[in-house]
Order: structure tokens, then C-alpha cells, then sequence
């Protein structure tokens, strides 16, 4: 079984960035020489991925001219012998059908309506779910989303998710998951819940992005009710495990979310650790000044 749909939500204000993102999309803020929502698209590309669906705010254009070709930008490259600044993006471009849809003012607040918003792109097909925050910094580019088709294929579950061991502050920040006594399924979800207080929490596992969800995921979706002001994909997802089985991927890596200004800074500090050179620069700094 192949997926080769992905949906990236990235229709948020970014309050938590402003003023830094007044007038571009904070997903395109760079952890170090890539805008975060690049890390994404690299790790589906290279899972097999070539339709990808990004949904954003009213008005955003700045996804849009990253994700297409620049002919004025390409022209100064080769004439200064620098292309290879972005030749793997152009590589992504050159390759993967890239959708840009409008989240409109009409639609509910939530992480489950840009699913809505982009119904039409859906259609009858399984796609993968992410959130644009969420990011897992891996050895190997596309690992956790590969294993993620293998588990898929191997035993055909109705959706799955993406899970993480952490504290119980991040789970209270996540979703909750309660895991299925006895199944014949690994790690299949029983329930999970949002956003949980500390009392409420099942085990010791959040659920995050990405997801591969199916195509009816839009009937849950369009007929659930609004909780605590918002639209919730944990609570479709949670309604989808009442129906068939869904199972858990724990993330390959890292994972991070790159939402706010101090996660931001962390998840830089986390790349450039991974190289030699810079985190001797770090150690350095941080001698010099503490």
C-alpha cells in the first residue's frame, strides 16, 4: 500500500512569533540553512511522496514563491557559480506537485480544519497528516515516515499515528494515548485525548504528527462538535479507533516542534549539534559567557 498524498496545516497567525512573522509564514523561519516546513517535505519526498497539499492563512504567498521556481534567482546563481544553494529545492519543485489552499474566515479554529479546508484535494485517498510544528530531527531524511508506510502496509490499520515517550508536561501540551490490551495489533490505540490535565493522562506516550489518515476522515470531521473552541483532529482520530484499528508509530529521532520562539532556538541548537564544527563553536560560546 503506497501513499503518495501528504497534507502539511500551516493556516495559524503565529502570534507566539510576531512581530518576526508579520509579513512571511513562520514556517519558513530557518533552523539553520532550511525553513522548518522544508525538513517536512524533504522527509516525504524521500518516503515516496509527490502530492503535497500545503493549507494556509488568508492572504499567504510566501509558501507558495518558496515552493516555486525562481527564474531571476536561478539566473544570478549560475552566473555566480552558486547553485548548488538550492539545488535540492529545486529538485523538490522540479518533482513534486505542490497545492496551495486558503483556510477561510468561514471555517472553524482547530489542528482538524485544514483537513476541511482542503476537502476537495482529499478526494477518495489515504494521505499523511502533519502538523507544519512538528518536526523529528533523524540520521536518515524520511526514516520515521518510512517506517510509518512499512507498518502501514504490513498490516493495513484504518489510520496511524505518530507517538513519543516524553514527560507528562509534554503530553498535556499533545494528546494522551491509552493503548489496547491483548490486540493483535501493535501498539493500537484504545483512546486517546487531547490536550489532557496531569490527572487524565493514560500513559506515558503523547500523540503527534505526522498521521496517515483515510478519506472519511472528512464525514468525522464535518459532523463532530466544536470542544473547548476548537475543532480537534486527536478527537476524529479518537473516533476512528472506535471503527477499525489504528496503530502508533514511535517517532525515529528527535522529536520537536518548532511553534514558538525558545522551541525554535532549541531545535537550531539540536541541528547544529549534530555537526562537529558548530557544536565545538557552541561549547566555546557558552564558556566564554557563563
Amino acid at each position: 500500500m503506497t501513499i503518495t498524498k501528504a497534507l502539511i496545516a500551516a493556516a495559524g497567525w503565529s502570534t507566539r512569533f510576531l512581530p518576526a512573522v508579520k509579513s512571511y509564514a513562520k514556517h519558513l523561519v530557518p533552523i539553520l540553512d532550511k525553513p522548518s516546513i522544508q525538513y517536512l517535505v524533504e522527509g516525504l519526498v524521500s518516503a515516496g511522496v509527490t502530492d503535497i497539499c500545503i493549507v494556509h492563512r488568508p492572504g499567504e504567498t510566501t509558501l507558495k514563491k518558496h515552493f516555486s521556481p525562481d527564474p531571476e534567482l536561478e539566473s544570478f546563481l549560475q552566473k555566480t557559480n552558486k547553485t548548488h544553494y538550492t539545488a535540492e529545492l529545486n529538485k523538490i519543485i522540479e518533482t513534486t506537485k505542490f497545492t496551495f489552499i486558503e483556510q477561510g474566515w468561514d471555517l472553524p479554529y482547530g489542528n482538524a480544519t485544514p483537513i476541511l479546508a482542503a476537502s476537495s484535494w482529499i478526494g477518495t485517498d489515504s494521505f499523511f497528516y502533519l502538523y507544519g510544528d512538528d518536526l523529528i530531527v533523524e540520521d536518515n531524511t524520511g526514516e520515521h515516515v518510512k517506517n510509518m508506510l512499512e507498518t502501514y502496509a504490513k498490516y493495513q490499520p484504518l489510520a496511524m499515528a505518530t507517538c513519543i515517550s516524553t514527560t507528562p508536561e509534554q503530553i498535556m501540551k499533545c494528546g494522551s494515548i491509552k493503548y489496547k490490551k491483548g490486540s493483535q495489533y501493535p501498539n493500537q490505540i484504545e483512546t486517546v485525548i487531547e490536550k489532557p490535565p496531569r490527572e487524565q493522562i493514560f500513559s506515558e506516550f503523547a500523540m503527534v504528527s505526522p498521521f496517515i489518515l483515510p478519506a472519511k476522515i472528512l464525514e468525522i470531521i464535518s459532523s463532530m462538535p466544536i470542544q473547548r473552541g476548537e475543532l480537534w483532529n486527536t478527537d476524529a482520530v479518537n473516533i476512528l479507533s472506535q471503527q477499525g484499528p489504528v496503530l502508533s508509530q514511535q517517532a525515529t529521532g528527535h522529536w520537536t516542534t518548532t511553534g514558538d520562539p525558545t522551541n525554535w532556538l532549541l531545535t537550531n541548537i539540536l541541528f547544529a549539534l549534530r555537526s562537529p564544527e558548530l557544536k565545538q563553536k557552541i561549547t566555546d560560546l557558552l564558556k566564554d559567557h557563563t
